[in-house]
């Protein structure tokens, strides 16, 4: 299956992230560690699904979401640090099939209410490129 195999490989990436803790939150009840003040998730967002080959093998793109938080009051630049160590690691990964490949990463944003939220949070979206095998 192709969508299994893009989400186990980078979710074997995230958990081989030193810069911080991992906490896969795509549906599923795991919270952040009690012993970290930062820790970070992703979301998934497909854009667009092309045929490339006459064997029905197909290019994904889209977005990988990298989202750091931070516990409250440690400011921002803590924060800032832990997710540009992430998406350096990420972006670093190669996929021995050569399958899946992070293209770019995008502008960093704000992904809370400040204060209104639990969690501190930034955002950098990462450009993606998937090709599927055929039939899968």
């Amino acid at each position: 299956m192709s969508e299994a195999y893009k989400r186990g490989l980078v979710r074997g990436w995230c958990d081989a992230v030193a810069a911080s803790p991992f906490v896969p939150t795509v549906n599923d009840a795991a919270k952040p560690p009690a012993t970290s003040p930062t820790w970070w998730t992703i979301e998934w967002a497909a854009d667009e699904l092309e045929t490339i080959a006459y064997c029905d093998v197909r290019q994904e793109t889209g977005v990988l979401t990298v989202i750091a938080a931070g516990e409250p009051a440690m400011g921002d630049a803590g924060v800032a640090a832990k997710l540009d160590a992430i998406v350096a690691e990420l972006m670093a990964n190669v996929d021995p099939q050569s399958r899946f490949v992070i293209e770019r990463p995008g502008a960093t944003t704000e992904h809370s209410a400040g204060t209104a939220d639990r969690w501190y949070r930034l955002a950098t979206p990462l450009a993606y490129r998937f090709v599927t095998a055929a039939g899968g």
